[in-house]
């Protein structure tokens, strides 16, 4: 895109100083008071000629003759090429110059200013890799002859104000609009730095321009460094490029830094044309190279929220499409820093202050992930981190590679570990299809179940060994629409272990022996087995087995967790092993929402949270927030496998229900 801007701003400065060679010979030819709008036609047919385009002055036509003449004209257009839209490719309110006459003689031309009114610049380049600013034919294709290949004039002073610039391409995400309040570029002494100030529009967010360079003679030279200092800031972008280009005519041999900052690096894609996943506030530091048609950013590092980032990033826009490659690795990732990945919001806003869910009442992250752009480019980028900051879970050793490629997104893997157990997940996006389809393989292996508890009042009584796994297709851009779509098979299995007895008595509503447990204290008690066993139907996870033995109870579920609307319909029966005249062996039904599940029965109001609440947020919570669940090998153990068939025979033969 910067190459099609230079050959484009080259071609148009040129057919404009052409234009303005036209008019100048013109000029000092005529007699000092001559009514120079007659000679608006004439320089008109001229500069036609010479563009190969339809050249117009509409309004007035006024000289101020000197050693430093000034003109101005005012109306003048260009006419698009044939196939181009709009009909004018430019269209100038008013141009005005002022031109040392003796340097027409001696040459180059010297022009002490230039400025340019309410210039409105249409540019365009069709899928036949056609451009509008190649003059000498109507339908844009360049000449044989010499148009634009004259040598441009030395300017001093550039001065734009009240001016648009709009490019069209064959791809609507590299389409440029840029609107201009102000623009001033300076040259003093001639061929001396530049200073470049502007203000304005790009890509309707508002930015501000500050660039000291070197002279513009030295961008056709090679061999001299040429040197620059930019400050840009568009929107909630800040950058400054501080460095030189070491042959500036083939943009090689850079030695650059970069400083960028904003409040979500998706945000730069109008800028870059490259597609970036939604992020919290950022700032990265590094090194900007040039290599073909390769930009990279190497050895950047900065943050990315509260997490530290470091690594190398590179452009390659060779192809057919754009290609990121890069490896990027933090040695401190805090977790509620990946929540704008998969549309979850986060605890506080950019500027820290807390916010509030869009949606009170449900859980699963509902913001859909703009797939929209997938097909603008194509990466292969890789981030890891040894540690992970969370409130409660510990993990650490998180690694995902992201490839994309014409628009399907896969994460394979994302993974991380908890303790000596890991988590995998296989996601796959088919971005290119209506509607966007999912592919989930998620797997969990060895989790210890004190390390997920921790932070609960039962951890410190919990232990045992979680897996499992879950395969799913979906569709939907969000977590909730996935979910609430998913058609698969889900398992979750927990062996060799203990638990807070406290739970098991709770969730049999033994009031005798929960009460005593309050009070006394709690104890562990042996698990021998949890299984798990869900088919996924449109989002509607049905239970066709879910079993919890211990030495104590045995707990036989059945029913469903509906994910489209968050509801639960969820039916358990406790089964105590031991006598204790206050037992409830009634099925125990668990409705409501993810976010607010009805409580059960109470009748002893043991406190203000009730009993159910309790199973929920010590029991149930642990297994419902490693959902999608996971369709897992049982293994071999004896124990778990009778389990399974006792409870599957007990769902078939419908007691309990």
């Amino acid at each position: 895109m910067l190459r099609f801007l230079k050959q484009a701003a080259i071609w148009v400065f040129a057919a404009v100083f052409s234009l303005l060679s036209v008019v100048i010979a013109t000029m000092v030819l005529v007699a000092l008071f001559y009514d120079w709008n007659d000679l608006r036609r004439p320089i008109a047919r001229l500069a036609s000629a010479a563009l190969g385009r339809t050249v117009s002055i509409d309004g007035n036509l006024k000289v101020q003759p000197g050693w430093t003449t000034r003109i101005q004209v005012e109306k003048l257009t260009i006419a698009n090429a044939a196939w181009a839209k709009p009909a004018k490719m430019v269209d100038i309110g008013t141009l005005s110059v002022a031109v040392d006459v003796r340097s027409l003689l001696s040459g180059p031309i010297h022009l002490p200013s230039l400025i340019l009114d309410r210039p409105q610049v249409h540019l365009a380049r069709n899928a036949k890799g056609e451009t509008n600013w190649s003059f000498g034919n109507s339908d844009g294709r360049p000449s044989s002859g010499k148009g634009g290949g004259n040598a441009l004039p030395v300017i001093d002073e550039i001065t734009v104000s009240d001016g648009s610039l709009r490019m069209q391409t064959p791809e609507p995400t590299k389409d440029i609009d840029l609107a201009l309040e102000s623009l001033t570029l300076r040259q003093q002494p001639p061929n001396q730095d530049i200073q470049l100030r502007g203000s304005g529009r790009y890509q309707r967010q508002p930015f501000t321009l500050r660039l000291d360079a070197g002279p513009l003679v030295m961008l056709q030279q090679s061999g001299k460094p040429y040197p620059l200092d930019l400050d840009l800031v568009a929107g909630d972008i800040a950058a400054s490029v501080a460095g030189s280009i070491g042959d500036p005519a083939k943009m090689q041999r850079l030695d650059l830094r970069l400083d960028v900052k904003g409040d979500n690096a998706a945000d730069l894609f109008p800028l870059l044309g490259v597609v970036l996943p939604p992020t919290p506030p950022y700032h990265v530091k590094g090194r900007l190279q040039h290599r073909g048609e390769a930009w990279s950013f190497e050895n950047f590092n900065g943050s990315l929220g509260k997490s530290d980032v470091r690594g190398v990033v590179a452009v390659d826009f060779g192809g057919k499409r754009p290609l990121m490659t890069g490896e990027i690795a933090s040695n401190r990732l805090v977790l509620a820093d990946l929540a704008p990945f998969i549309g979850a919001p986060r605890d506080t806003d950019t500027k820290g202050e807390p916010v509030t869910s869009q949606h009170p009442g449900r859980v699963l992250p509902d913001q859909a992930v703009d797939l929209s752009r997938l097909r603008a480019m194509d990466a292969n980028v890789s981030f890891r981190s040894e540690r992970i900051v969370t409130d409660d879970v510990p993990l650490d050793r998180f690694a995902a590679k992201v490839v994309l490629d014409d628009g399907t997104l896969r994460l394979q893997p994302l993974s991380f570990g908890l303790g000596a157990g890991a988590v995998n997940l296989d996601l796959t996006l088919y971005g290119a299809r209506t509607p966007v389809t999912a592919d989930i393989d998620l797997q969990v292996r060895q989790l210890n179940l004190k390390e997920l508890m921790r932070g609960s009042d039962f951890a410190r009584q919990s232990a045992g060994v979680l897996g499992g796994r879950a395969k799913l297709s979906a569709q939907g851009t969000s977590v909730a629409s996935i979910l609430g779509s998913a058609n698969g098979q889900l398992s979750l299995v927990m062996t060799g272990g203990s638990i807070s007895i406290l739970l098991v008595e709770l969730a049999g509503l033994d009031v005798v022996e929960s009460l005593g447990f309050a009070i006394e204290g709690d104890k562990p008690t042996p698990i021998r087995c949890l299984v798990a066993d869900l088919k996924a139907t449109q989002g509607v996870f049905q239970a066709e087995t879910m079993v919890f033995d211990t030495g104590d109870t045995v707990i036989v579920g059945g029913g469903s967790v509906n994910m489209a609307d968050e509801t639960l319909n969820l039916t358990m029966t406790p089964y105590a092993k031991d006598f204790s005249p206050l037992t409830l062996r009634s099925p125990i039904s668990l409705g409501g929402t993810l976010a607010s599940p009805d409580a059960f029965p109470d009748p002893v109001h043991t406190g203000n949270k009730t009993i159910g609440e309790k199973i929920l947020s010590a029991v149930l919570t642990p297994v419902l927030g490693l959902l999608p669940p996971f369709d897992t090998e049982v293994g071999t153990d004896s124990d778990c496998q009778s389990l399974v068939q006792r409870a599957k025979r007990f769902v078939h033969d419908g007691r309990g229900r």
